[in-house]
């Protein structure tokens, strides 16, 4: 037992025991011995408690300026995916983590009107999660990239390109702050800074995929966000990324706006590097 927790039990116990000797009943020194007993349970308990709301601070702190302000459950957020609407289809197949392109046969969930590709879901899950870790628990949809959502009053994140995510495309084409734009070239898409002063092209090897925070045009207080990939392995790559690195990215950008595009390692997503960073003065 620590010095300070042995001196905190003694000086507990002996008051406690103090406090107590007037009631009749037990010895004093019965009283003495139950004071000393609480004054460690509460000596042990007290330490623990302060351990673990350091550990959280710890944790939460730098996520909450990584994702500011889309890590507080008071306002919205809308986490948009790319829809596939199914017709005649009477099975659907299910991925095997972390090997894209593996699937096993599963039998479709009757009533759900619309599914996700592949990456996407797996971003979603590590998406969510880091939300999850952040503390945001509460006040959050999952919704479809062309359902009507009021933007002004809602934080988005938005899980795949504007290839695929039409609220995607519309924040990529009309938005005035963001740092990194998907563009064309010949019917393939490229990532690009917002001066087209750098660009970024997916080849045999690799693909890349950005991870972007901004202001919301509509609404300052707002906030939108990015996880998209060129393909759907950078989508799942910048997603992983995020999720193991959120850390070492806080430390960088800590509460700014900010673009970084990542490289993904096309036979395993997980193996990732951000390539490119900018934060943008508010």
């Amino acid at each position: 037992m620590h010095w300070k927790t042995a001196i905190s039990v003694l000086v507990f116990g002996v008051v406690l025991g103090i406090a107590i000797r007037g009631y009749k009943g037990p010895s004093f020194a019965w009283q003495l011995s139950l004071g000393v007993l609480l004054g460690g349970i509460v000596a042990w308990v007290i330490p623990k408690c302060i351990d673990e709301i350091n550990k959280y601070w710890s944790a939460s702190k730098p996520l909450h300026e990584l994702l500011t302000p889309l890590h507080a459950n008071s306002a919205p957020t809308a986490v948009c995916m790319a829809a596939l609407y199914p017709k005649g289809i009477e099975g659907f197949e299910k991925s095997i983590p972390f090997e894209l392109g593996q699937t096993i046969a599963v039998e479709p969930h009757h009533g759900v009107p619309w599914v996700l590709t592949e990456g996407d879901a797996l971003a979603l899950g590590y998406v969510m999660g880091v939300l999850a870790k952040a503390g945001r628990t509460e006040n959050t949809t999952i919704a479809r990239d062309d359902a009507g959502i009021e933007m002004a009053d809602t934080n988005l994140i938005c899980i795949g390109s504007p290839k695929s995510n039409i609220r995607a495309r519309q924040i990529n084409d009309a938005f005035k702050a963001i740092p990194l734009r998907f563009r064309q070239e010949e019917g393939r898409q490229f990532i690009s800074v917002d001066d087209n002063s750098q660009a970024w092209r997916s080849d045999e090897t690799h693909d890349y995929g950005i991870l972007v925070k901004s202001p919301s045009d509509y609404n300052s207080e707002r906030a939108i966000m990015l996880v998209a990939g060129i393909s759907y392995v950078g989508t799942v790559g910048v997603a992983h990324y995020l999720w193991h690195n959120w850390r070492s990215l806080a430390e960088i950008v800590h509460d700014r706006p900010y673009g970084m595009v990542i490289r993904v390692r096309r036979n395993n997503y997980q193996y990732a590097e951000c390539v490119w960073t900018k934060t943008v003065a508010r």
